[in-house]
């Protein structure tokens, strides 16, 4: 609860996203803005001094990644704009957005409040609800590619060690966003034990490791499998490129198209998969052969088909590994997923494959390099706890949810290319190394008050007019309001 004590015309509340209120006075906010860390600093006592806290509150990487994106031609070319702007500029429609996109509900009449806050602009709610469709979904998802096109060119200086034989290392990964159920036509998860039908959105997210940027994602419902995504990795892949990706890309014709066109790939074996000798032609058995060899390196013939050539590295793991993984795996429900005896032996085993030469990386070294692909859900973590990615509104209509969720994409594309300028100036041995959790959590805190001190001091928000024709009651009710009855017994 806020002290009551505070005078409202002399605080702003600030709504942090980590659900955290707190009173600032107008004359010490004023006073000290823009924020300098000196020892006189209102901001001393709320950031420490750091290279980190002055880099983010110089940078404001959101205002200045957003700058640099082409918002108006891709407007006009989605059809979302097709005249100069009189009260809605796209860049204040983005901005808007945003904010929205953390609020637990949605509607145009909320969302026309943050713009007027946001640029200014005074924009009825019926006005808003023309233009948010599916011109201005189509707009925003056109806004990601150039969005991610934004990089600092600093991902040759980060390559080295064991991956300087590699142009990029790319991972890919699914993370899943429950939708409300109104959207459950257009991005189905099946139905439930009540036959009820359920939304979700399922992003495929491509993840480049050296530069901490995300190069791509795609979007279907829950129902769209991995193995059905798989091929999407040649559409962004290039020679000489890494894919780090799980079980669920697995997909023998995809592995087999990669190493034709020159890409490297790493990845966990299927223990069912049929392997042959590359000389004799005949099949192989697989648990015999980990078992005559403590670590096995060994070049082989994946497929029964394909028969194309890889590395089989295995590996012994810890014996209360094992037996966990054996004992998860006789607990699956899924009768189609029930594990033969040989399959559960196999679990003793880390089993990967790959076609980089063992010229490039040794055996333990694969391993190594495979558990790097856990970047990516400590990713997805940031997403979720600290950019409120799974808060989707609900209620209001699919443009207006869907232009949420897409703008939402846009501040993460713009904290990747933030981030990367941060790791860039932190290299050195001498220097503290940058946790992307810690990061996304300053982040976002700064974006807001960053945000907040725009609205509320430079931009001049006509908050009273905003008041007058945004709180006021509907005209044209039938019922009377509290108002109207009061004055009547007046």
């Amino acid at each position: 609860m806020l002290n009551e004590s505070f005078n409202s015309t002399t605080c702003f509340v600030f709504i942090l996203p980590e659900k955290l209120l707190f009173p600032c006075n107008i004359k010490k906010f004023l006073l000290n803005w823009p924020p300098v860390l000196n020892k006189n600093s209102f901001w001393r006592s709320t950031y420490p001094e750091t290279q980190v806290a002055q880099h983010l509150l110089q940078a404001q990487p959101f205002d200045s990644q957003l700058r640099q994106l082409p918002c108006e031609e891709v407007a006009r070319l989605s059809g979302f704009q097709k005249r100069l702007p009189k009260n809605i500029h796209v860049r204040d429609f983005i901005k808007a957005l945003c904010a929205a996109g953390a609020l637990s509900k949605l509607s145009f009449n909320l969302l026309a409040m943050l713009l007027g806050l946001v640029g200014g602009g005074l924009v009825s709610k019926q006005g808003l609800a023309k233009r948010v469709n599916t011109r201005c979904v189509t707009f925003l998802q056109l806004l990601l590619g150039p969005a991610i096109s934004l990089r600092s060119g600093g991902q040759q200086a980060r390559q080295q060690g064991l991956f300087a034989s590699f142009t990029r290392v790319l991972i890919q990964d699914i993370t899943y966003i429950p939708l409300p159920d109104h959207l459950a036509q257009t991005f189905p998860s099946g139905r439930n034990h009540l036959d009820l039908k359920k939304a979700t959105l399922k992003i495929q997210a491509l993840y480049e490791l050296l530069s901490d940027q995300m190069l791509h994602f795609g979007f279907s419902g829950f129902q769209r499998n991995d193995q059905a995504a798989s091929p999407d990795i040649l559409e962004v892949a290039r020679p000489g490129d890494l894919v780090l990706r799980d079980l669920g890309y697995f997909v023998l014709p995809v592995f087999n198209q990669i190493n034709q066109q020159g890409i490297f790939f790493l990845s966990r074996l299927r223990s069912k998969v049929k392997i042959f000798d590359p000389h004799t032609q005949q099949a192989l058995p697989l648990l015999s052969l980990v078992r005559k060899n403590a670590i096995l390196d060994q070049e082989v013939l994946l497929g029964q088909r394909e028969k194309f050539p890889v590395r089989l590295e295995a590996l012994p793991v810890p014996e209360a590994v094992a037996k966990e993984r054996r004992r998860k795996a006789k607990k699956n429900r899924d009768r189609r997923c029930r594990p033969s005896e040989e399959t559960l032996q196999l679990l003793g085993w880390q089993l990967f494959i790959l076609n980089v030469p063992v010229t490039v990386w040794d055996t333990p070294t694969v391993a190594q390099v495979y558990a790097l692909r856990w970047r990516i859900e400590i990713i997805f973590k940031a997403w979720k706890s600290h950019f409120n990615l799974t808060d989707i509104p609900q209620g209001g209509s699919e443009p207006l949810i869907l232009s949420c969720l897409y703008a939402k994409l846009l501040y993460i594309i713009f904290f990747h290319a933030f981030l990367e300028k941060v790791h860039l100036q932190f290299m050195g041995r001498d220097n503290p190394r940058i946790s992307l959790l810690k990061l996304a959590v300053l982040s976002a805190i700064l974006a807001s008050l960053l945000l907040s001190a725009q609205t509320f001091l430079m931009n001049e928000a006509p908050v009273p007019e905003i008041i007058q024709r945004l709180c006021a009651y509907e005209k044209g009710l039938k019922r009377k309001n509290f108002l109207e009855k009061l004055s009547a017994l007046s």
